[in-house]
């Protein structure tokens, strides 16, 4: 389903004013977002608080969001020409925040899948200007935003690491990955946190590829591990600074390769 006119110009608009800092553009919750719907094409996208809520399914939430979205004047009634019932109208720049979640050039999306609920942060890259960011929190409240390429992965970085995370002491190592709890525990000076990152981006191909990194820190120390082949780990000290770079040098590849450059 291709994106209307008026709302790729909405999204642009968003984009360009986002060059200089990021741009807030809406908080919705978990009901409110099921009253407007989802489109197949998007990024999916959890409702944390809707799937941990015993009774609660996604069409009774959007029954409740629809009022929420009336209170908050983000949803209008408009009056039937043919005399009917009142229909509801969702204005342009509430109706954009779903087009934000368009899939774009791809996706960096960060879990904590240790919480109780999943908290998590998706970015949305777009082919030119930047990023649609999507935070959400474990109670369903989902907040959009408009950010520039640099300013998103700094961003990103800084919600997986916390600022004095220091790197690790030791060098790079190959481990097997049947071996990764393990592997933490012994070399982490606390119980670890791992972040989970899907990357989903354009290859070398043009096509996009899932890559899955893991973030894990303890302590003042932090490492990255990714993939090499079926059963092995590359394990890698990493600080915020350096989870940046790597993040905006993928960013940078992907814009490369699905230019075919």
């Amino acid at each position: 389903m291709s994106i209307p006119a008026d709302s790729v110009r909405l999204l642009r608009a968003m984009l360009r004013r986002a060059q200089d800092e990021p741009h807030t553009i809406a908080l919705l919750t978990d009901e409110e977002l099921a009253a407007l719907g989802q489109d197949p094409s998007s990024t999916p996208e959890p409702f944390p608080w809707i799937s941990r809520t015993r009774g609660v399914d996604q069409e009774l939430a959007g029954r409740f969001g629809v009022r929420s979205l009336l209170a908050r004047g983000l949803l209008r009634e408009a009056a039937d020409n043919n005399g009917g019932p009142a229909v509801l109208d969702v204005p342009p720049e509430v109706r954009v925040v779903l087009d934000t979640r368009r899939i774009g050039l791809g996706y960096v999306r960060a879990l904590r899948p240790n919480e109780a609920s999943n908290s998590s942060k998706i970015m949305v890259v777009q082919p030119e200007l930047g990023v649609f960011e999507e935070e959400i929190s474990p109670q369903g409240f989902h907040l959009f935003t408009a950010c520039a390429y640099d300013a998103a992965m700094a961003r990103l970085a800084r919600w997986c690491l916390p600022a004095d995370c220091a790197g690790h002491l030791g060098g790079g190592v190959r481990i097997p990955a049947a071996q990764w709890a393990e592997y933490l525990l012994a070399e982490l000076p606390t119980e670890p946190t791992v972040i989970a990152i899907e990357v989903y981006l354009p290859s070398p191909s043009g096509e996009r590829a899932a890559e899955q990194w893991m973030v894990a820190y303890g302590g003042s120390s932090a490492v990255l591990a990714r993939p090499l082949g079926a059963e092995l780990l590359d394990v890698q000290p990493l600080t915020v600074e350096h989870l940046r770079e790597l993040l905006a040098d993928r960013i940078d590849q992907s814009l490369r390769f699905a230019r075919g450059a």
